[in-house]
């Protein structure tokens, strides 16, 4: 009876040991596991610091070149151009001092777009612009647009046409669309040639509204269509009458149709033209 309790006794404490065995290695990888998931963790977050860096110093490079180059042109036209004026306006005909208003205004006008992109870009950098999405009509809102680029489209006879219908009611960010037709337009004129047309069109389906600014411009080149939307490519290239621009437009375009939940796109046959196009959710869609 001694000798089984004996025996019975050495084999609990031997299962004993074995079971703190087996405890203290599934301790010790549950530790590991929990040590390579955290190593995981700080791998991923340093990664995106990483990415974040790189997309701020690539954005302070775009900056600083876009100060540095593009806001001089227009300035430099600004200057030249009221300086002779100044000087020989008594010696010019009117239809010479009225071609030097022309150009004047058109310098002004670039300026004014390029500093207003490099604002809404930086506010939309750093998360600062306003989003109070409601209730758009995009038929009124692209009326109140062409108002405003009207004299411009005039200097090249430029034809704008709005046939997008009034049930094209969207849920969006008023101020932030503006910014979009208002960018797609001034693009759209910027690379028309004259006596050209520009057509807004607009369609609804499926609770998707899609705006559709065509042209009978230069067109884009099938190698630069890619670059369009980059934000770590500086793409810019003149207008029919040598407008300048920064690139930043199209950029902001594509923030902000994204920020409105809606996509955006480009289709282009070089010297032919160009249809920019957009979606956004309707109205209706919200509501149901």
């Amino acid at each position: 009876m001694i000798f089984i309790n004996s025996v019975h006794s050495l084999l609990t404490n031997n299962s004993n040991k074995s079971n703190n065995s087996i405890l203290k290695e599934n301790n010790t990888e549950e530790k590991l596991r929990l040590l390579v998931a955290e190593q995981q963790e700080l791998n991923r977050q340093l990664k995106e610091s990483q990415d974040e860096l790189h997309k701020l110093n690539a954005n302070k490079d775009r900056l600083i070149s876009i100060i540095a180059h593009d806001l001089r042109s227009p300035f430099n036209s600004l200057l030249n151009f009221s300086e002779f004026l100044v000087e020989d306006i008594d010696e010019l005909p009117k239809e010479e001092i009225k071609l030097f208003a022309q150009k004047i205004n058109e310098a002004a006008n670039n300026l004014f777009t390029l500093l207003e992109n490099l604002l809404q870009w930086s506010r939309m950098e750093s998360g600062k612009f306003p989003f109070h999405p409601g209730k758009l009509n995009l038929r009124y809102k692209i009326n109140q647009v062409i108002k405003l680029f009207i004299d411009i489209a005039e200097i090249k006879k430029v034809k704008i046409i709005n046939n997008v219908p009034e049930t094209c009611i969207a849920f969006a960010d008023e101020d932030m669309m503006f910014s979009v037709i208002q960018n797609l337009l001034s693009n759209a004129i910027k690379f028309s040639k004259d006596n050209g047309e520009i057509i807004f069109d607009g369609v609804v389906e499926n609770n998707v509204i899609k705006i559709s600014v065509n042209d009978t411009g230069v067109g884009i080149k099938e190698d630069d269509l890619a670059k369009l939307f980059r934000n770590d490519i500086r793409h810019s290239t003149y207008g029919t009458h040598d407008e300048k621009g920064s690139g930043l437009g199209l950029m902001i375009c594509k923030e902000m149709v994204e920020k409105n939940n809606g996509e955006i796109s480009v289709t282009s046959k070089f010297e032919e033209g160009t249809t920019f196009s957009f979606t956004l959710p309707t109205f209706s869609a919200q509501q149901n």
